[in-house]
């Protein structure tokens, strides 16, 4: 099984990290890849005029195979994904965003019927996206919301789970509690 752990997370000691990690070691098994791609290191740009331009012609000469799509085939090969993104004014950081312009990518992850609806390519069967946050998550239709709208609308990922842990930097909240709270629901997950 390969895993795709895609880490949006910037702080070295970033509490969702240290869930997202938490839940990798409950699901991978000895045989098992896992490939980590931490989105503060892998310079993507967002798609510009020119991006635009020269990736519209890569796929109109069918070239699927340059360097620009390497992104949007290690996303669709995976097995399952796990997406680390700490909740930012009301959804995930900003290279988060820019990553998932980048493997969204007709004939890659995936496709149109001709009746122009659109169907997945990716061969991920779940996603986990893991969040956490210092404040209350109002509302989860920008962050969670919009990647379970993505797996599930566009990749075919149909079974999408969130991990969230808020209120962590709150007056008299106990951290450690609710991040081990947080462990249990992850381990419930698999029993």
């Amino acid at each position: 099984m390969k895993l795709l752990y895609i880490n949006a997370c910037i702080r070295d000691e970033s509490r969702t990290n240290r869930l997202a990690r938490f839940l990798i070691d409950q699901i991978v098994k000895m045989d098992d890849i896992v490939e980590e791609v931490k989105l503060d290191e892998k310079h993507l740009h967002p798609l510009d005029r020119e991006a635009l331009k020269e990736r519209s012609l890569l796929l109109f000469q069918d070239v699927i195979d340059h360097p620009v799509f390497e992104a949007a085939h290690q996303f669709a090969q995976a097995d399952q994904i796990i997406i680390s993104a700490p909740y930012y004014d009301l959804s995930f950081p900003s290279l988060l965003k820019v990553y998932l312009e980048n493997i969204c990518v007709a004939s890659i992850t995936y496709d149109y019927h001709r009746d122009g609806s659109s169907y997945g390519l990716c061969k991920a069967t779940k996603l986990y996206y893991v969040t956490t946050a210092g404040s209350r998550i109002l509302d989860d239709t920008y962050g969670y919301g919009y990647i379970k709208a993505l797996c599930t609308q566009m990749f075919d990922i149909q079974q999408t789970y969130e991990i969230k842990v808020d209120c962590l930097d709150m007056v008299d909240t106990d951290t450690n509690v609710l991040l081990e709270k947080a462990k249990d629901d992850i381990l419930r997950l698999f029993k």
